[in-house]
């Protein structure tokens, strides 16, 4: 209610002020046109236009918008102010110059302004988006690859948001949610055509690779599959949910790293340092028995640990953030595909397990051939985490291919 109060008045103060600089300009005209200034008349004339455009629009906002919310109506009005002004500008310059403006012209604008103006009033978004295409079509100095391009920019932008951002702040949300998503189509598209970029902050100035062109024509798939199939594009901001799932997966891969390289780093040292093997090697069992079973022993408790890390995933997203398990969406050859949100996560945990496991058969290693706990356990600790630590402060100086 304040933030309502604030722009209303707001916009009360601007239309009173307008108010009076056209009474202003009014008397300046006229003290002009006794003094016969023709080129300071003709300047007094265009201020009054735009005068008068502005105050055309305030109007409009005053009546038919939310003050405070953007929506699709703030473009609309911008857009009735461009044929007001056309109005206008008939209006004034044929009061001071009779027959010199264009009567057809006027027409026309005053038909525009009738049919966005019940646009407005009915807050019809749709209709808001045909007349919009309706313009495109009729260009004349864009070719068809670029009307096609724009053509379905606003069928994206009124499937995103068929509302057009009328409603709740999510709705505003949803508004911006569309047009990033209708921009991203847009540059993608723009980059495969003319095989120039303008994807990541570019403006069409460098030239793509074939390469970067089936990367994009990938990422361009995966997109179209989500608006045709009304699955939310995932978004690159840090909201609760992405923050929850990177701090749980994090905490979780740490926490089987260690506890798998202790395991294996003393599988076979312990025993040994303990005596207990000897009960093993004297047994009628051959060696290559034992170590087996001790790498499924290993092997099992990986699994174990890694199912209990997918279920505090699944279960942190489910409860706590529902909305955010969607599918996983992919592109290869330009044909999109998707996996089950849960499935997906199933097989993404244990693909982050390998290279655990890896190291742990490292540890596992060493405990068979050093017999020494110590450096077992130390020494692929250090390795992993060590040396994740050192590529990362090597990719911050990684201009050299040798680095690299």
């Amino acid at each position: 209610n304040d933030s309502y109060g604030y722009f209303t008045s707001d916009y009360l103060t601007e239309k009173e002020y307008l108010t009076e600089d056209l009474s202003r300009l009014e008397n300046e005209i006229k003290s002009a046109q006794d003094r016969e200034d023709t080129e300071y008349l003709m300047g007094l004339y265009n201020e009054k236009i735009s005068t008068l455009t502005t105050l055309s629009e305030i109007e409009l906002r005053i009546q038919y918008t939310d003050a405070g919310h953007t929506d699709f109506r703030d473009d609309l009005i911008s857009l009735i102010g461009s044929y007001m002004q056309t109005i206008h500008q008939y209006t004034v310059m044929e009061e001071a110059y009779p027959g010199t403006r264009n009567e057809e012209e006027r027409d026309n604008a005053a038909t525009a302004v009738f049919e966005l103006t019940e646009i407005l009033v009915n807050q019809d978004y749709a209709a808001y988006v045909t007349y919009s295409k309706n313009l495109i079509n009729n260009m004349i100095d864009i070719n068809q690859e670029e009307k096609n391009l724009l053509l379905e920019k606003w069928d994206i932008l009124l499937k995103l948001d068929p509302t057009g951002g009328i409603g709740s702040t999510n709705e505003n949300s949803r508004t911006e949610y569309a047009r990033t998503v209708a921009n991203t189509v847009e540059s993608l598209a723009k980059t495969i055509i003319y095989e120039r970029n303008f994807v990541e902050g570019y403006n069409g100035e460098d030239p793509v690779t074939p390469k970067q062109i089936e990367l994009y024509k990938d990422k361009l798939a995966a997109i179209h599959y989500c608006i045709d199939q009304d699955i939310e594009i995932a978004n690159t901001d840090y909201g609760p949910a992405s923050i929850a799932y990177s701090l749980t997966t994090t905490i979780a891969n740490a926490l089987i790293t260690l506890l798998l390289i202790i395991l294996a780093g003393s599988l076979v040292s312990r025993e040994i340092s303990t005596g207990s093997i000897k009960s093993l090697i004297i047994a009628p069992v051959r060696r290559w028995k034992i170590f087996t079973a001790k790498l499924l022993a290993l092997l099992s408790v990986a699994v174990l640990v890694t199912l209990i890390k997918y279920l505090c995933i699944v279960a942190t997203q489910s409860l706590l953030w529902p909305d955010a398990a969607l599918p996983y969406v992919y592109a290869s050859s330009g044909t999109a595909h998707s996996i089950n949100y849960y499935l997906y996560q199933f097989a993404y945990c244990f693909a982050e397990l390998m290279p655990i496991f890896m190291v742990a058969i490292f540890a596992f290693m060493l405990s068979v051939t050093t017999r020494n706990t110590a450096l077992s356990v130390g020494l692929p600790m250090g390795i992993y985490f060590g040396g994740s630590l050192a590529v990362s402060i090597l990719n911050l100086f990684s201009s050299g291919e040798w680095l690299k």
